[in-house]
């Protein structure tokens, strides 16, 4: 007979969209009543100092890393009594992050609580789903250099409709020259993602030795504009890079998500 908790952590990349946190490091503790800031059933994650982090080093019963889907399943260690815990997750990465820093390793406690545990067979379990808020992941986010572009691409007159296999280009707008963000191949719903970090438009004549965006700016982020490529390498779609100057384009936040509307008449843009 023993203890088993599995379940599910994601969190909001947008207000409407969802991301996996995998390869996340889940951990339960016996709660210690003896901690000053409880954190029982808040929805937002509070992280741990160091200090804290060896303080209840001891305490913990069992962990298990979170898969592609952010799925987890872990059993407690058989000193385990029906007793209150606390389930915390360790961070190294953001999810689908282009550069990784393993040196970095941040650890947030989700939820305090007294578990209702169910029979499964011989054991006994209990569910756990976690999702990070909107504001509450994009501050973790940037702890991580993680910068993400999401969007969708709408082609209307095509004869061919399919929106799978598209490139996308995301490029910066700079004062001496253009830097490339990244690109994207969009899916059979025209659904795209760009992942990068600020080293990607901080790029100088001097990079990778220096790197730092031209002309600096008081407010993080690049000014983008976007180019489209069929399956078949065509040009369909192509931005004046003037875009990146608009307010709708300039200086973008951490997390964005745009819309690229693409109209053809005879196969052809207009």
């Amino acid at each position: 007979m023993g203890y088993i908790i599995k379940g599910t952590v994601n969190a909001s990349l947008f207000p409407d969209i969802r991301e996996n946190v995998s390869d996340a490091l889940v951990l339960i503790y016996l709660d210690d009543d003896l901690a000053e800031n409880r954190h029982s059933s808040k929805k937002e994650a509070r992280q741990l100092t160091k200090k804290e982090i060896i303080d209840k080093q001891d305490l913990c019963i069992g962990q298990a890393k979170t898969n592609g889907n952010g799925n987890f399943e872990i059993k407690l260690f058989e000193a385990y009594d029906n007793q209150r815990i606390t389930i915390d997750i360790k961070l190294s990465q953001a999810p689908y992050q282009k550069s990784i820093n393993r040196k970095k390793e941040i650890q947030y406690t989700l939820i305090k609580l007294n578990p209702v545990w169910r029979p499964d067979g011989q054991n006994f379990s209990y569910s756990y789903n976690h999702t990070f808020p909107f504001k509450n992941w994009c501050q973790i986010r940037a702890l991580f250099d993680a910068w993400t572009i999401c969007g969708s691409l709408k082609i209307t007159g095509a004869t061919n409709t399919k929106l799978f296999g598209f490139k996308i280009v995301v490029m910066d707008v700079d004062w001496i020259k253009d830097d490339l963000i990244g690109t994207a191949i969009t899916d059979e719903k025209g659904y795209f993602r760009v992942d990068y970090t600020s080293a990607d438009f901080k790029k100088t004549f001097l990079s990778p030795i220096l790197n730092i965006e031209t002309p600096i700016s008081t407010i993080p982020g690049p000014g983008i504009y976007f180019k489209v490529l069929s399956p078949e390498g065509k040009i369909i779609y192509q931005e004046d890079s003037v875009q990146g100057h608009t307010d709708e384009r300039k200086n973008i936040p951490r997390c964005y998500f745009v819309k690229l509307n693409v109209t053809l008449v005879d196969d052809k843009v207009v």
